[in-house]
């Protein structure tokens, strides 16, 4: 979207176009074309748009709601705007409704009332495989459903993946890390997902506004991510503006989207120590020490699938909100 065009759908919106005033609200939410995000300001325009019933509109603030963007969650009125994007039409909405519901059919009303949403956002247990650097897994953080639909949001965005420069803090492509990424933004997710987020964030406990976009990674076979730290140093410079600007990553959190594949475990050489989960197990480790300094023993390594293909989210969690506040700050 070039300037003209952007002026012009801004025009539109604010003309009382509902449709325009739904896609200006999610150029803002998504700071599309290099625009910096404005994500209140998009809110506004969604909610706007959600007042005049628009479908889409609806669905899309029903996330923001779920997801406590400005606002405390509020579960019960986001699946009632989920619940008027699907009588309105919105397939999506439908979807992810029988999704939850574990239903079928059209009355929406129904399907709503069957949610449980408690047995959602409830984490399983967590089990401690190492103290120090802390480190735990827990099985069936997702349920296979949910492991599928991840796999599927994230199948048209793959792209190679890459790392921070240490000079510039630039993401670049080394041959160190061969497989493929996604990044999945607000436009990107759906009422489902923010329920993950939010059981991951119960299961850590830690807020979810410390989580950076959660990315879903993939390998094909003989793809790896050879060994390297989750912390930036502050040693270099690139890396040190990133943790000066939205802090440090002393929280990684995986989970294993599928499990038919051969090796590509993840491997952590001087613990001695690796994992592989099943489908929908999650492993997590920390980053610093108690003094929130980097952990050299975090050092590990997703190896490559000898055969098949491995699927797996990746959640990186900083020491303060400093993304949201960004975001947040830009309107």
């Amino acid at each position: 979207m070039n300037a003209e065009e952007f002026t012009d759908l801004k025009k539109r919106a604010e003309g009382g176009d509902v449709k325009s005033m739904t896609a200006f609200g999610k150029v803002l939410i998504a700071g599309a074309d290099g625009r910096a995000v404005h994500l209140p300001s998009g809110a506004r325009y969604i909610a706007r748009a959600a007042e005049k019933g628009d479908a889409e509109a609806l669905a899309q603030q029903a996330i923001l709601v779920a997801a406590g963007i400005q606002n405390p969650p509020d579960w019960d009125r986001a699946l009632e705007m989920l619940q008027r994007a699907a009588q309105t039409g919105w397939l999506p909405a439908q979807e992810q409704l029988r999704f939850l519901a574990d239903g079928s059919g059209e009355n929406f009303d129904h399907l709503r009332k069957r949610i449980d949403v408690a047995s959602w956002l409830r984490p399983p247990e967590t089990k401690v495989v190492c103290e120090w650097p802390r480190m735990l897994i827990a099985r069936r953080l997702m349920r296979d459903g949910e492991c599928a639909r991840v796999i599927e949001k994230a199948r048209g965005k793959l792209r190679r993946a890459g790392i921070y420069d240490l000079e510039t803090g630039a993401e670049t492509v080394v041959d160190e890390r061969s497989n493929s990424k996604a990044e999945l933004s607000l436009l990107d997710i759906d009422v489902p997902f923010v329920m993950l987020i939010a059981r991951m964030s119960s299961m850590l406990g830690l807020p979810s506004q410390f989580f950076e976009p959660t990315n879903v990674l993939h390998y094909a076979p003989g793809q790896e991510f050879k060994p390297h730290h989750d912390f930036l140093s502050t040693n270099e410079p690139g890396l040190a503006a990133n943790v000066k600007a939205l802090g440090q990553r002393i929280v990684t959190l995986l989970v294993y989207l599928n499990d038919r594949y051969e090796g590509g475990e993840t491997r952590f050489p001087q613990l001695n120590y690796a994992f592989k989960g099943a489908a929908g197990d999650a492993l997590m480790f920390g980053n610093v020490n108690a003094k929130g300094e980097p952990d050299e023993r975090t050092l590990h390594a997703g190896t490559p699938p000898l055969s098949g293909e491995k699927w797996v989210l990746s959640q990186w969690v900083r020491n303060r909100p400093a993304v949201l506040e960004q975001q947040q700050q830009a309107s």
